[in-house]
C-alpha cells in the first residue's frame, strides 16, 4: 500500500520556513507479509531524503513510532503516539 503525500505544512520551530512542504509529493510505502502468527512490516518513506532539513527530526520520528509505539500497541493496546509540545 501507498500513500502519497498531496499537502504539507510541516512547522518546525527554530527551522526555516523552506520545511513546511518538504513532504509535498513523498510516499509512504507499506509493505506487510504474513508469516502464520506473525506479520513483518516494511516501510520506507519515499522522498524523504537525507539533505532534506526534516531528515533527523522525521527519522527520529519514525523510529519512534515503529520500534516505541507501534509494539507498546501490539503488546499493551496503549501506543505512545506524537503529542504537540511548544
Amino acid at each position: 500500500m501507498a500513500l502519497e503525500c498531496i499537502d504539507a505544512f510541516h512547522i518546525q520551530k527554530g527551522m526555516s520556513n523552506d520545511i513546511k512542504t518538504e513532504w509535498l509529493n513523498t510516499q509512504l510505502i507499506w509493505k506487510i507479509k504474513n508469516y502464520g502468527m506473525y506479520r513483518e512490516i516494511h516501510f520506507t518513506h519515499l522522498g524523504l531524503e537525507p539533505n532534506l532539513l526534516c531528515f533527523e527530526i522525521c527519522k527520529q520520528g519514525w523510529d519512534h513510532f515503529f520500534l516505541v509505539s507501534l509494539p507498546a500497541y501490539l503488546d499493551l493496546a496503549r501506543g505512545q503516539p506524537h503529542t504537540y509540545r511548544e
